[in-house]
C-alpha cells in the first residue's frame, strides 16, 4: 500500500475517508469486498450550494455562515455537524499583510500601521463578543451591521452569529496542523517548498506567522484610540484594505470602521477598499497585483498561494475559528446517509474540504472527488 504522503492530490481526495486500504487492495477492506457506495464531492460557491440543495442536485454541503443558517431558515435542510464538533477551534480566517508592501514601506510607518490595525481589530472583536454574549442592544446593532454586509435577513444573521468564534489572535497550533496536512498530501508545490528552505510545517508557520502586533495590542488594551495614535508615531498613514464578499466572519472590519470609527481615530486613511469573491482572488488580484496592503481572508488561500504562486504575505492576527458546518437534506439522519450522495465544498484544499473529509473518515466513508 502506498504511503499517503506519496499520493497524488487526486489520489488523496479519493481515499480520504478512513478506508485508504480500499483503493490499494482492489476494493477490499480486511479481505472482504467493498460494497458500500462512495460519497462524491463537488466544488461550489456559497449561493450555488443553497440553490443546488434546494434543487436536489446535492444532498449536502460543508459551508460557512451565513449560508448554513440561510439553508436552515429556508427549511432546505439542517446542520448535521458543526465544524467545531469535527475539529475543535479549527483555524479559518486571518488578518494578513503584503510582505512587498511591508518591505517597500519605511520601517517605522509599517510597524505603526500594523500596531494600529491589530489594536483596532482586537477592539472590534471584543465589541462583537460583548454584543454576542452580554449586551442585547449591541447584539441588535451587530445583527444590523452584519445584515447590511452579507445581505441576509435579521433572523438568519441572529441564528448564524452563535456558530462563529470571533478572535483577534491566530490559532498557531491549528494553522501548523493544517500546513502539515497540506504538505503531507502534496497540495504544495514541492519544489517551491524546498526552495524556501522548509523541512517541516513548523518552518513555514514560523515564517508566516507574526506575533508581535497582537502582543502589542494586548499590552496596550487599556489605552484610548487617541493614545494609541500618539504611541504609534502620531502621524496619519494611508492603508489599502481587502476583504471577502459576504463572509460574515469579516464583520469586524465594519465594526472597526463604522461603529467604533477606529480608523479615523487612529489616523488610518483607507485609500483603497475592495471586496473579493474569494481568498484566492484577494491573494492574486489584491496582494499579488499590489492593490492591497492588509486583507481579511482564509488561511487556505494564504498558505497555498504563498507557496504555489510565490505570493508573500504574513499573518498577524486571527479573525475567526470554526463557523462552518455540514448542512444536509432533512431526510439524511447521519453521515452514513451521505453514502452514494453528492456533497459540495467551496474549494479544493480549503479548510471546509478538510473538515468534510475528516467527518467522512470518522464515519468510515469512502470519498470520490
Amino acid at each position: 500500500m502506498r504511503r499517503l504522503n506519496s499520493l497524488s492530490r487526486r489520489d488523496f481526495l479519493k481515499i480520504m475517508g478512513g478506508v485508504a486500504a480500499t483503493a490499494a487492495v482492489g476494493g477490499c477492506v480486511n479481505g472482504m469486498p467493498w460494497t458500500r457506495d462512495t460519497m462524491s464531492v463537488v466544488e461550489r460557491g456559497g449561493q450555488q450550494m443553497l440553490n443546488e440543495l434546494e434543487a436536489g442536485s446535492i444532498s449536502g454541503f460543508m459551508g460557512w455562515e451565513p449560508f448554513n443558517s440561510q439553508a436552515v431558515y429556508d427549511d432546505l435542510g439542517y446542520i448535521l455537524k458543526k465544524s467545531g464538533d469535527i475539529w475543535s477551534e479549527h483555524p479559518c480566517c486571518v488578518l494578513a499583510y503584503s510582505d512587498d508592501w511591508f518591505q517597500d514601506t519605511e520601517d517605522e510607518e509599517a510597524e505603526n500601521v500594523l500596531k494600529r490595525m491589530a489594536w483596532a481589530h482586537m477592539k472590534a472583536t471584543e465589541w462583537i463578543n460583548e454584543a454576542k454574549y452580554e449586551d442585547v442592544e449591541k447584539r441588535e446593532r451587530l445583527i444590523e451591521i452584519t445584515g447590511d454586509f452579507v445581505g441576509r435577513d435579521d433572523e438568519v444573521v441572529d441564528m448564524s452569529l452563535d456558530n462563529i468564534l470571533f478572535v483577534y489572535d491566530y490559532n498557531r497550533d491549528g494553522i501548523e496542523r493544517y500546513i502539515e496536512k497540506l504538505n503531507e498530501y502534496e497540495l504544495f508545490d514541492q519544489q517551491a517548498w524546498t526552495d524556501r528552505g522548509y523541512e517541516a510545517a513548523g518552518d513555514f508557520a514560523s515564517d508566516l506567522l507574526v506575533d508581535k502586533y497582537v502582543d502589542w495590542a494586548v499590552e496596550n488594551r487599556d489605552l484610548t484610540a487617541e493614545e494609541v495614535f500618539m504611541e504609534t508615531g502620531g502621524e496619519e498613514y494611508e492603508i489599502r484594505i481587502g476583504y471577502l464578499e459576504a463572509a460574515q466572519d469579516h464583520v469586524g472590519y465594519f465594526v472597526a470602521r463604522d461603529e467604533l470609527e477606529l480608523f479615523n481615530k487612529l489616523g488610518l486613511e483607507i485609500t483603497f477598499e475592495n471586496h473579493y469573491g474569494g481568498g484566492s482572488y484577494l491573494m492574486l488580484d489584491g496582494f499579488h497585483d499590489g492593490d492591497v496592503d492588509v486583507g481579511y481572508l482564509g488561511i487556505a488561500p494564504v498558505t497555498q498561494l504563498m507557496i504555489n504562486n510565490d505570493i508573500d504575505v504574513r499573518v498577524f492576527g486571527g479573525v475567526n475559528d470554526e463557523g462552518h458546518g455540514l448542512v444536509v437534506k432533512s431526510d439524511v439522519d447521519s453521515m452514513e446517509g451521505l453514502e452514494g450522495e453528492t456533497v459540495a465544498s467551496p474549494a479544493y484544499g480549503s479548510v471546509q474540504e478538510f473538515l468534510l473529509y475528516m467527518a467522512a473518515e470518522e464515519a468510515g466513508i469512502l470519498v470520490d472527488a
